[in-house]
């Protein structure tokens, strides 16, 4: 995975590399080494965060206040000549530090390969710019493709592919050792086989790249708009290339403070549309606890008495979560049931003889000794006294907080 990781990486960099110093000669080496230094030492820096078992949003409160510290520099005029350089290759060494860090983790496996598709898509819009495409496009939208920005395109996708199944095969290996029993991690992690993707796996994920290639080259070009823009805008039309870098004295203020009004005016209208479905996300967590504890206790339909054992037992232990005393993946019955008697307890109240029937009853269940008759009756009265039992001495403000909480 981290092989074909850095091959989108390093494959991104050397297109996007050699694309400038082709059609824009050596004028702009130093922003182009700053760049690709900072890339590379970005992604290395974030995965040996990762390594290191380093939550990822580190990364991402370092690239914030990055970007802030930026914007302050800029705004109090520290943006001397050359300077521009080191906040290039700053950029993107924090934007590096984010897709090397979450290139490991178990999610965000897309967000990690945002850095690099940017290169590959830069050096594609860079050489069709270059040739005049966008008379191609208005008039015949899929023949304005040259030949070597479909051949980037094809390795964008390729290594895209390559690395999302890796990701997999990678996640599968860890859920095989650390997802089964404690005492078994040893042996699997030495019996069982690393996945790897076999012959005809790669063809398979050959082919794959090929269908979203075609797609991709075909459905593209039908989404950048090249007519006229909004408000007399001229998207679309080719203008003289400007210096990307400008002045860094001369900055338009005017300009920040029109586009923060704009950006205002459309959060405001944003926030009317979306006002009428705030409380249906206010209610969505109410509702759903609602929901869910109906169901345990009353089935929509008919359940094996194991399951509405499991359900029943499920619903004591939404009451125990109430109050704090949630049984963890690793607690038998016999530790979450003697918790809640130590806590009432302390309370100067007595154990609740409801929750230690239901769990014995749960308990031999679980452990396959057999359901006697009336049991599954029985599970019910006892949990539903259960619950009531270990909430008792919850104050006004805790019951209404239960009904927030996230539920497993």
């Amino acid at each position: 995975m981290i092989v074909v990781y850095w091959l989108l990486v390093v494959g991104g960099l050397v297109s996007f590399t050699a694309t400038l110093l082709f059609y824009e000669g050596a004028s702009d080496i130093p922003q182009i080494t700053a760049c690709v230094v900072g890339a590379l030492l970005g992604v290395l820096v974030g995965q040996i965060l990762a390594l290191c078992r380093i939550r990822p949003w580190v990364s991402w409160a370092f690239f914030g206040a990055s970007i802030a510290l930026m914007i302050f520099a800029g705004m109090f005029g520290a943006m001397a000549p050359g300077i521009e350089i080191v906040f290039l290759g700053w950029f993107c060494f924090t934007n590096g530090i984010i897709a090397g860090h979450v290139s490991l983790s178990h999610r965000f496996g897309l967000a990690a390969a945002w850095m690099p598709i940017l290169f590959w898509v830069a050096s594609i819009i860079i050489i069709l710019n270059e040739h005049s495409r966008v008379v191609a496009w208005e008039e015949n939208k899929v023949t304005a493709w040259l030949p070597i920005p479909l051949v980037i395109l094809f390795f964008t996708v390729l290594f895209l592919v390559a690395y999302l199944a890796t990701k997999e095969s990678h996640r599968l290996t860890l859920w095989q050792i650390v997802g089964s029993a404690p005492w078994r991690r040893t042996r699997l992690r030495r019996a069982v086989p690393r996945v790897r993707m076999r012959a005809r796996g790669w063809v398979a994920l050959l082919l794959l790249a090929g269908l979203v290639f075609v797609g991709t080259a075909i459905l593209s070009p039908y989404l950048w708009r090249t007519g006229e823009g909004d408000e007399g805008g001229g998207a679309g039309k080719e203008t003289t290339p400007q210096d990307p870098w400008g002045n860094p004295d001369a900055f338009d203020w005017q300009a920040v403070k029109d586009a923060i009004e704009k950006i205002g005016r459309g959060a405001r209208d944003a926030g009317e549309a979306l006002l009428p479905f705030i409380p249906l996300f206010l209610l969505n967590r109410p509702v759903r606890r609602l929901w869910l504890l109906w169901r345990l206790r009353r089935p929509a339909w008919p359940e094996p008495p194991s399951r509405r054992i499991a359900c029943l037992w499920e619903y004591v232990r939404i009451g125990l979560g109430d109050v704090g005393l949630a049984p963890n993946s690793s607690d038998s019955v016999e530790d979450a049931v003697g918790r809640a008697a130590d806590a009432a307890r302390r309370r100067g109240t007595e154990p609740s003889e409801a929750l230690s029937s239901a769990g014995s009853i749960y308990t031999r269940v679980r452990y396959g000794l057999g359901i006697r008759p009336g049991e599954v009756a029985a599970l019910g009265t006892a949990a539903a006294t259960a619950f009531r039992d270990v909430r008792s001495g919850m104050t006004g403000w805790e019951r209404f907080k239960s009904w927030f909480r996230k539920l497993d």
